[in-house]
């Protein structure tokens, strides 16, 4: 609890005023000539907006040996160790890649700095800077954000009973704040989801998977109870995702296909459609795209389906699926698995509207992945909790 009023104690102006000069200070004032480390997905979405605001990328960086030679937008992508001693000396290196893989940011700066990067640099101190243009991106926000949130921050932090919990929301929070890589504690080594020291998976479970994706989770609840499951109803609004969970869900034993009931609505607050972009990715999100897909509450889609477990991974939407559950989770008491990682608040707003649905459960904090991603909130009524 003292590490969590030290951070919060600090004012949101000044944060506010950190955060206006974030990239300056790392790249040196004024140095709007860079390298991009990472040449994926997002080094790739910002480049037009990088160049919108007077910068120049010289050169991207990448490890994939396959990239080398080759030009992105004009940009030519080179080995880190070409890159570093072409333009080391001269430019600040701009780390764009943020990841759910195993290699710790520590290791990629400490690559780049041995192949003479004198200057790097998160992708997330440039966000800061210039977050009119990049924010909000995921879980990255200004962190003055955070500070205005201070009392639904400490209700949240008491929802958690265990120090692992408590010690792993208050990294998050020091992140949000201060992008602190190195203080995030190791992920867990169970599966996503299904953790064992937590709660024990029945062979009986209704369980409902909102953000089925290709059905890689009802792989492994499968894998888990032998392929013995109560029932499964399973929501991808993804057109393209939702062909592969179907394509798998025919590989079945027949008995058990017919116990996965594959749906194509989003979820949220309240009923109505969304506008979406399927792209066959886990990042498919609503909001944008010329697609419309219905949107139901879990309140009103599982009326003759008793759940015992939902789990929810669904880009953003979690906090309001939940609001939409409130009457079946009072009612039916599932054990609820959900991702606390899209946005910045939701690290105090799951648990809280979780807590406010189910008072009684048990709360747990997980990271899956490192680097902030597959960060899970667990809920648990007492009578399935270990311990």
């Amino acid at each position: 609890m003292e590490e969590l009023e030290q951070l919060l104690s600090e004012t949101e102006a000044s944060a506010s005023a950190r955060a206006a000069r974030a990239f300056d200070e790392r790249a040196g004032v004024g140095a709007r000539t860079i390298v991009l480390y990472g040449a994926g997905n997002l080094g790739q979405r910002i480049v037009a907006r990088l160049r919108a605001l007077g910068f120049t990328i010289v050169a991207f960086a990448d490890g994939d040996r396959a990239k080398w030679g080759n030009a992105i937008e004009g940009i030519p992508v080179l080995s880190p160790a070409d890159a570093g001693a072409r333009y080391g000396a001269d430019y600040p290196c701009v780390m764009s890649i943020w990841g759910g893989g195993t290699e710790r940011l520590a290791a990629r700066r400490a690559m780049l700095a041995a192949h003479g990067f004198a200057r790097v640099v998160h992708v997330g101190h440039l966000f800061w800077q210039f977050a009119e243009t990049f924010l909000p991106y995921y879980a990255m926000d200004l962190p003055q954000h955070v500070l205005a949130a201070r009392d639904e921050i400490r209700r949240a932090y008491a929802v958690f009973g265990d120090d692992a919990s408590r010690a792993e929301f208050v990294a998050q929070l020091r992140w949000r704040l201060h992008f602190d890589f190195d203080g995030l504690p190791l992920p867990v080594e169970h599966d996503v989801y299904f953790a064992p020291d937590l709660f024990t998976l029945r062979s009986d479970e209704r369980f409902v998977d909102c953000g089925a994706y290709d059905g890689d989770t009802l792989r492994v609840l499968f894998a888990r109870t032998e392929g013995k499951v109560g029932a499964v109803i399973a929501f991808e609004p993804d057109h393209i995702s939702r062909e592969r969970l179907l394509a798998w869900r025919a590989t079945l034993p027949p008995a058990l296909a017919a116990q996965v009931d594959v749906r194509s609505d989003a979820t949220g607050a309240t009923a109505g459609s969304i506008t979406f972009a399927s792209s066959g990715t886990p990042a498919s999100a609503g909001g944008t795209g010329d697609e419309t897909v219905p949107v139901v509450t879990l309140d009103a889609a599982l009326t003759d389906f008793a759940p015992t477990f939902i789990k929810m991974d669904i880009e953003g939407a979690e906090y309001d699926t939940i609001a939409g559950a409130r009457e079946t989770i009072r009612r039916e008491r599932p054990i609820l698995t959900v991702c606390t990682y899209h946005v910045q608040n939701d690290l105090w707003r799951i648990p809280l509207v979780l807590a406010a649905a189910a008072p009684d459960y048990r709360f747990a904090l997980r990271p899956h992945l490192p680097e902030v991603w597959e960060l899970v909130t667990y809920a648990i009524p007492p009578e399935r909790a270990h311990g």
